[in-house]
């Protein structure tokens, strides 16, 4: 289930006083891999009527505006120490983890089985997933910035030369499995139109949304080689452009670009994520 973070009567405070313990509030970088999911599923659930408060990269300190830097002693005190995002708060009650966040909303909207089933499906692998990037490109990438924007301790145990060949090839065991369970799931629909479950946005697409650019700009991965229906299926949506994403599709690719840079070395030696693959 969701992490429930228990906040302090200093959080809380602060909750109060700036007006987000009561409604919807989501607490993220638009850009982020991970705070996409929770943004485009609340617009989708809930329209405008929420609050969103911009975490951005850096130790920029709360003002009058609801903006503030993850490394901020602030959003330590309002994540309860975990200084991670996104989060959403919901009349006051802070919770955290995306995709839980995203199921949670679904189901309580009354998601249909097929849509959460997507869900359960990227909810199983996206660990594994996201832990296979790290180590290809965002551990080369963060150690190149001397972990300026980033929790070093959640890299550190990632990159060339770390992980044995076995748990690599596992990992792409895992994408592979996954990504092939996307593409059957299009396949099967009488013509792609950019949405996984019926003709229009459900809360599935919103969970799915990031890892286009998660495996293909940031990991390297071929993916349009590969899996050839859920890339068409990801750039007809990008065109519908979904509320809330368009942070995301934006300035997540400039990531890549800087990925692809700090791992030149390294890809040229072979440190590839496709070849981990099956």
């Amino acid at each position: 289930m969701e992490m429930i973070i228990e906040q302090s009567d200093e959080a809380k405070k602060l909750m109060a006083t700036r007006g987000w313990d009561k409604g919807y509030v989501v607490f993220g970088n638009g850009a982020s891999e991970a705070t996409v999911k929770v943004l485009t599923t609340v617009c989708l659930l809930k329209g405008t009527d929420f609050k969103h408060v911009d975490i951005s990269f850096d130790d920029t300190a709360l003002g009058e505006e609801d903006k503030l830097g993850v490394k901020t002693d602030t959003w330590k005190l309002l994540s309860a120490g975990r200084s991670a995002m996104p989060a959403l708060a919901i009349d006051g009650v802070m919770h955290t983890e995306s995709e839980m966040i995203c199921r949670k909303l679904a189901k309580e909207s009354g998601a249909s089985a097929e849509v959460l089933e997507l869900i359960d499906l990227s909810l199983a692998s996206s660990e594994r997933i996201l832990n296979a990037v790290k180590h290809f490109a965002w551990s080369g990438l963060h150690a190149s910035m001397g972990y300026a924007i980033v929790n070093k301790d959640h890299y550190t145990g990632f990159g060339q030369g770390i992980q044995t060949e076995a748990w690599e090839k596992e990992s792409g065991k895992v994408i592979d499995t996954f990504m092939k369970a996307l593409e059957a799931k299009l396949a099967a629909k009488p013509a792609l139109n950019g949405y996984f479950v019926g003709d229009s946005l459900t809360v599935a697409d919103c969970v799915l949304i990031n890892w286009y650019l998660t495996l293909g700009c940031i990991g390297a991965l071929d993916i349009e080689t590969r899996y050839p229906k859920f890339c068409e299926n990801w750039k007809l949506l990008k065109a519908k452009a979904p509320a809330g994403a368009q942070w995301h599709y934006e300035h997540f690719p400039g990531f890549g670009d800087y990925c692809a840079n700090a791992n030149k070395d390294a890809r040229a030696a072979g440190f590839d994520i496709n070849k981990a693959m099956p």
